[in-house]
């Protein structure tokens, strides 16, 4: 599982690097759930308008986290998500 604030239709490399990574285990043959903004309510960053932040609670995403039980969890980055 990979949660993250950055995600499509973001065009940066945050996106790009998270991307391949989610196609590269995929091509292993694991499957890859995502944790990403556009799950949720969300409103334009003021200094950064392309980004949506989530406007959701810790306790939503714990227990989205918890609902999906991976084997592995990668917090990709530090906002409303991570």
């Amino acid at each position: 599982m990979i949660v993250t604030d950055a995600w499509h239709p973001q065009v940066n490399g945050v996106v790009r690097t998270l991307g391949n990574t989610k196609a590269g285990l995929e091509a292993m043959g694991l499957m890859v759930e995502l944790i990403t903004p556009d799950q949720f309510r969300s409103t334009p960053c003021p200094s950064y308008p392309e980004i949506q932040l989530a406007l959701t609670t810790s306790r939503t995403v714990e227990k989205r986290i918890r609902a999906l039980a991976p084997d592995a969890l990668h917090i990709a980055t530090e906002g409303p998500l991570g």
